[in-house]
């Protein structure tokens, strides 16, 4: 089985990936996952592909936060440039692999940060991401399904201060949920709080925060 694996090169005015593989069995082209050497009875050998370019900015502007998964042969980076939201990918199933031009998700200037990465059963990917709202902090959300970006979502409450998300999915009889937790404070005090998205329910959607342990 094929097996993949990327990484992630900042500086505060470029994003640039790099891709290896263990093997692989595709004709590969220039803008393709690189080649690897195999000899007789002898394991591959993993070669790097040359950095791509994703997005650039100039220097007086804000470095990245960023994330990358790859799932179901798509490769994924959803990052943050001065305040907001860009999500891109990359189709292995594509005759020729190239990144696609950034898709912003959250508008430049509104305090976007921290972005998280996951899938579910019913949605393709799900963008999460903290935010400015007044003098709060909070979490949002943005589901793609099939290949459209839905609005953005509230995940957090709107009063606190919940920042620094990270998502996983839960994996149940091939159905996938996520989770995402976050630290969030107040005025008595820190508190962890996650909250479930179960993206294998008929009507998936968040569940209840009130009914999630603060």
């Amino acid at each position: 089985m094929n097996r993949s694996t990327g990484s992630i090169r900042a500086c505060p005015c470029t994003l640039r990936l790099l891709l290896g593989v263990a093997s692989i069995s595709l004709t590969t082209t220039v803008a393709s996952l690189p080649t690897t050497a195999r000899a007789e009875g002898i394991d591959p050998i993993v070669v790097w592909q040359e950095p791509v370019t994703i997005d650039s900015w100039p220097a007086n502007g804000t470095a990245p936060e960023l994330v990358a998964t790859f799932h179901d042969g798509v490769a994924e980076v959803l990052f943050s440039r001065n305040g907001g939201i860009y999500h891109s990918q990359l189709s292995m199933a594509d005759s020729v692999q190239i990144w696609s031009v950034p898709t912003n998700l959250s508008p430049e200037g509104s305090g976007a940060g921290h972005p998280a990465l996951s899938h579910t059963y019913t949605v393709e990917t799900m963008a999460i991401w903290h935010a400015s709202s007044l003098s709060q902090k909070v979490i949002y959300s943005r589901s793609k399904k099939a290949g459209v970006w839905e609005g953005a979502e509230l995940v957090s409450n709107p009063v606190g201060h919940a920042v620094r998300p990270v998502a996983a999915a839960l994996e149940d009889g091939g159905l996938r949920d996520v989770v995402v937790a976050w630290e969030d404070s107040t005025s008595s005090g820190w508190q962890v709080r996650a909250r479930i998205f179960p993206g294998g329910w008929i009507t998936p959607g968040w569940a209840d925060l009130a009914r999630r342990r603060g």
